[in-house]
Order: C-alpha cells, then sequence, then structure tokens
C-alpha cells in the first residue's frame, strides 16, 4: 500500500523545541491577581489552553516567515539552474557550439538543475499565503488578548471565520514527502543545492536545527489545532457561550484534515500506479491509468490458487493446486494476481474482480474473483496485522467491485500471450 502521510502520526515525529512555550499564563499574573480572579482548576486549564494557542501560534509564524525567507533564496538557485539547464539542452541537441569545455559546463549545471528540485518549488508556492493566513490569525487573537487579559472568555468566534481558509494547505501536504526526500538527497549527495541548503542551516535563526525540521512544522501545526481544539473544548463549561462556537471549531478543523488526508492519499495513490504502469506486464490494451482507478493495498500473500471454471487462465493446468507467492495489487474496481520477479510483475490470471471474501477458522482467507472465467484463492498473509487489513481492504472494495456495470466487459481486458 502507498505510504500515506498521516498528520496525527507525523506530529509525533521531528518535533523541535520552540523557546515561546516556556510561557504559560501562569506567569503572566501574579499570585494575588490568580485569587483575586478566584478561578476553578478547570478554568486555569481553559485560560492555559488559550495561551499556548496566542503563543505557539507566534512561534508558527516565525518559523513559517523563515522557510519563506529561505525558499525564496532556493527558487532564486532552481530558476539560475533551470537557465542553465535549458542552455545544455540546446548545447545537447543543437550543437550550437564545437567547444568541448562549454558543452561540459553545462552538461554539468543541466545535472545540478531544476529536475530534482520540481516537488520543492511546489512544496514553497504557496508559503507567502500561509503566512497571509497566520499573520491575520495571530493579529485577532492578540487583539482579543489585549482588550480581555488576564483573563480571555472566547476565541473560537474569533478562529472560526479562517478555517475555510485553511485549503491553502493541501498543495503544501501534497507534495511534502516527496520534496523532502529530494532535499535529504541534495544533502547528502552534497551537490551544489544541497551544500547551499547547509549554508542556511547554519544561521542563528535555524537554531542547529535542519531545515526539514522547519519544513514539518506546517504538518506538525495542523495536526495539533484538533488536539488544542478538542482539550479547549473539554475544558469551557457547556452553558458558555463559547461552548458551541468551540465545538464547531474543533468539528471543522478535524473535518477539514481528514479532507487533507484523504487528498494526499489519493495523490500517492495516483503516483504509485504511473510507477506501477511500467513494472507490471499488462497488455498495450489495458490503461492502467483509467481516471478514478485508486490502489487500495498491495503486498505479498501466500496461497494456493484453484481455478473453478474452464475459462479460467492457470500455467499450471494440468498440474495438482500449488502453494505459490503471489504479489496482489488491489485497486477499488479491479485486482492484479501476480508475481514478482527482479522488481517486476507479471500477471497470472486476468485482471479480475472481487466477488467473495471469506475467512476461515484456520487463520487462511478465501477469495473469489472473476475474470474471463473464475478463479478461488486460498490465502495467508505474512503476520495477523496484515491479514487484518488485508480482510479490511478486500471486503471494503468488494461491493464496488461487485455492483460495476456491464459497460466494461471483463473478457475483452485481457490478451496475453505469456
Amino acid at each position: 500500500m502507498p505510504d500515506q502521510i498521516i498528520l496525527s502520526t507525523l506530529r509525533l515525529n521531528h518535533t523541535f523545541p520552540s523557546p515561546a512555550l516556556k510561557s504559560k499564563w501562569r506567569d503572566r499574573i501574579t499570585p494575588a491577581e490568580l485569587i483575586s480572579l478566584n478561578l476553578t482548576p478547570k478554568e486555569i486549564t481553559r485560560q492555559e489552553l488559550i495561551n499556548e494557542l496566542i503563543v505557539t501560534e507566534a512561534d508558527y509564524l516565525a518559523d513559517l516567515k523563515f522557510v519563506h525567507r529561505v525558499s525564496k533564496k532556493c527558487n532564486e538557485k532552481i530558476k539560475s539552474w533551470e537557465w542553465l539547464g535549458m542552455v545544455a539542452w540546446h548545447v545537447e541537441q543543437l550543437e550550437f557550439t564545437s567547444n568541448s569545455r562549454d558543452r561540459s559546463f553545462c552538461k554539468q549545471a543541466l545535472q545540478k538543475g531544476i529536475r530534482p528540485c520540481e516537488q520543492l518549488v511546489r512544496l514553497f508556492s504557496n508559503i507567502e499565503d500561509m503566512i497571509r493566513l497566520h499573520d491575520n490569525i495571530l493579529m485577532c487573537l492578540q487583539s482579543r488578548q489585549m482588550k480581555q487579559q488576564p483573563c480571555i472568555t472566547a476565541v473560537s468566534d474569533v478562529l472560526l471565520p479562517f478555517v475555510d481558509r485553511f485549503d491553502i494547505y493541501e498543495s503544501y501536504l501534497v507534495n511534502y514527502t516527496t520534496a523532502t526526500q529530494q532535499l535529504e538527497k541534495a544533502v547528502n549527495e552534497e551537490s551544489e543545492y544541497g551544500n547551499f541548503v547547509k549554508q542556511q542551516e547554519q544561521l542563528p535563526i535555524c537554531r542547529k536545527l535542519p531545515l526539514q525540521a522547519f519544513l514539518i512544522a506546517p504538518v506538525q501545526r495542523l495536526a495539533k489545532y484538533p488536539l488544542l481544539f478538542k482539550s479547549l473544548l473539554d475544558a469551557t463549561p457547556q452553558l458558555s457561550s463559547d461552548f458551541c462556537p468551540t465545538h464547531k471549531l474543533y468539528k471543522g478543523m478535524d473535518a477539514f484534515i481528514r479532507k487533507i488526508e484523504d487528498a494526499k492519499r489519493k495523490e500517492e495513490s495516483h503516483g504509485r500506479v504511473i510507477e506501477l504502469q511500467s513494472l507490471i506486464k499488462i497488455p498495450l490494451s489495458f490503461n492502467l491509468l483509467k481516471p478514478g482507478r485508486e490502489l487500495i493495498n498491495e503486498g505479498y500473500l501466500c496461497g494456493v490458487i484453484i481455478p473453478e471454471s474452464p475459462g479460467a487462465y492457470s500455467p499450471e493446468q494440468n498440474a495438482e493446486p500449488q502453494k505459490i507467492r503471489l504479489y496482489v495489487f488491489l485497486f477499488s474496481d479491479i485486482v492484479l494476481w501476480t508475481r514478482e520477479k527482479n522488481g517486476q510483475y507479471k500477471l497470472i490470471i486476468p485482471p479480475a474482480r472481487i466477488t467473495n471474501v471469506s475467512e476461515n477458522s484456520d487463520g487462511l482467507f478465501e477469495v473469489t474473483s472473476v475474470h474471463t472465467g473464475k478463479t478461488t484463492f486460498l490465502l495467508s498473509a505474512p503476520n495477523v496485522k496484515d491479514k487484518t487489513v488485508w480482510i479490511k481492504s478486500l471486503r471494503s472494495v468488494l461491493r464496488r467491485h461487485t455492483n460495476r456495470g456491464n459497460d466494461e466487459r471483463l473478457d475483452e481486458w485481457w490478451f496475453y500471450s505469456g
């Protein structure tokens, strides 16, 4: 199954210290003021949460501005290398110069150029929009803080209007994984781009942290919002005027993050399907990149393949069923049963649709799929966890597979001559 960026998981990794986190709400008032406010422990917790929200928002905005500063320099480098790359292409294709020294220089420039950094350009493309959004959020929060200090009665009404504007994060999160992988590769290979990044990391504002620690800040911040809003909701009395706005804020941000995670998953799935197009031996007439097709799960399974109708294809028609190692690709509309060799995948039956999934008492599970014929697989997974995931995935697509119309005839999908 394609790797997925799950925000709730990422927030646990790559954390880095934030100086302003030392500032707590109690540090802002005197003991006498705290006594005079006569707050319950729950109300004190709520004030601490509101303060944490404001303080960490300021820290996050500072990190965003640093990333923007570096990204501008990165983009300038990339653009200069892109121009040199275009020169190199013309040197290679048109041979407009006979100077071998110039040709060699341009070829080296092409290797340094835009190609390994495309995802970084996309990652940085809307940093300015993110800064404007959080500048406005922080300004509104601090304005409320100034008006109501030391005890803030409500903040959710301030934040609610901004929830719909968080869709600017979608591009950042979709490109994050590939971009950071490219960045890490550039740094490890000590390319000119990588050395430039290392120079930026030596700046005092970096706090001796790698650039990746700042690039993950938007991911962590989005993951943190629902946790903060849920804690704030739990600490807000139900009779408070801020309870309903806080509930809407929590639900709205949680729904937004789920939407982003789904977009990220689909983008990763599409990228993997593009890759598989060249790795799976499929007839030219079969289009793996069909619009709407999504990769649900993939991996190794072992089992017995039992043909159940004369039309089913089997490379061992006259042999007793034997246990083989399969590599299975489960898509939203089809399943591909393959055998893997040296990173390439060969179909052992035609592309099929799942018609039945059942679990046996002996720990195996049975899957029936139809294609030009019908084949039943008695399967085992590498471990219990994988088995659970496979059964859940198979059952989740079973209805979609069996309910598809007759507009796509399976017997027209496959022509395979070994």
